[in-house]
């Protein structure tokens, strides 16, 4: 891994609706599902979901709350085991110690379905904000909250810390706003084309060329990826997504104060690891960014061959910075 380094309504109390154990190595996991409402552009409210995995070892007092991107839900962060191999990012930080509250956006896993145009990046940002106030004042024990997220969940932890800093630190993976240097990675026109329908997704054979590093993966993992764990997403939300990351303003990077990781795929059409240093000269010069190339991945970087090499880094950064 290479490193360059800095240059509404009335809140609602979460709702718990299932408890479960979840077996992890040796360790028993106890996994929680929190409902949040919040307002919506339809004629009714919609649930926002995080599913809380409680930290197994002595905790850090760090709650990382992990916001996923384009055709994923949460899984993104907890795919499992394929060919004995664990791509659980989750699994592998509760195990540190952490708490982890992982999202599903609206329209994806177990949160409510709007229609296609009734969320954008402001209703989301601030229900994801107040649900991680009340998450954090219900859990008691955290000192520090980590806002990490994956390319449009990157840029929606930008536009939310932006607006409503919630966030000690913050981890931005797979995405940056130089990406507005580059042409779209999926061609011409393919993206509006997906954005006619109301909940748009990313073609099977997309991600395959633009989420994978073909010699740097399991093929079965892709196959994975697409069977299991791919999913469609309001469209409103990737055009939000898409908008915000090409104007800096909007999205708010100026404001951004905490200390920021920012991680990058070698071979990411989206923004690759080449692109580090033009990153950093995005954001705050006052502000500690750190800017690091994960060698051998795209974009997915969860889902490539030995994914603890980024996770390592981030589990270091969170540990420094705490």
């Amino acid at each position: 891994m290479k490193t360059r380094p800095p240059g509404g309504s009335a809140p609602a109390k979460p709702c718990v609706t299932l408890y479960f154990a979840i077996y992890r190595k040796t360790l028993t996991v106890q996994k929680t599902i929190l409902r949040f409402p919040f307002p919506t552009d339809d004629e009714k409210d919609c649930d926002l979901v995080g599913h809380h995995f409680s930290a197994t070892d002595a905790r850090t007092g760090i709650l990382q709350v992990l916001v996923h991107g384009n055709s994923y839900d949460h899984r993104y962060w907890d795919a499992g085991r394929v060919n004995g191999k664990d791509y659980s990012y989750v699994n592998y930080m509760v195990e540190r110690g952490y708490d982890v509250l992982a999202v599903d956006l609206p329209g994806t896993g177990d949160s409510g379905r709007p229609t296609g145009d009734g969320v954008g990046f402001d209703h989301v940002g601030k229900a994801l904000s107040e649900a991680v106030t009340r998450t954090r004042d219900e859990l008691g024990q955290v000192d520090k909250i980590a806002l990490v997220g994956h390319s449009l969940g990157t840029i929606l932890a930008v536009y939310m810390q932006a607006r409503w800093p919630i966030a000690d630190v913050l981890v931005c993976t797979g995405v940056g706003f130089s990406s507005s240097l580059l042409p779209s990675p999926y061609g011409p026109g393919v993206r509006e084309n997906a954005l006619l329908d109301p909940y748009p997704s990313v073609a099977p054979d997309l991600r395959r060329e633009v989420f994978y590093h073909a010699p740097g993966v399991d093929p079965n993992v892709v196959a994975y990826d697409n069977e299991v764990l791919r999913t469609s997403l309001p469209r409103r939300l990737w055009a939000d997504s898409i908008a915000i990351r090409n104007d800096p303003e909007r999205a708010g990077l100026s404001r951004i104060a905490c200390p920021v990781l920012i991680q990058l795929g070698e071979f990411d059409p989206v923004l690759p690891g080449s692109y580090a240093d033009t990153e950093r000269d995005f954001w705050p010069a006052n502000t500690n960014v750190t800017v690091e190339q994960v060698d051998g991945m795209a974009h997915c970087l969860n889902l490539h061959h030995d994914p603890q090499r980024g996770w390592e880094s981030i589990d270091r950064f969170l540990r420094n910075e705490s």
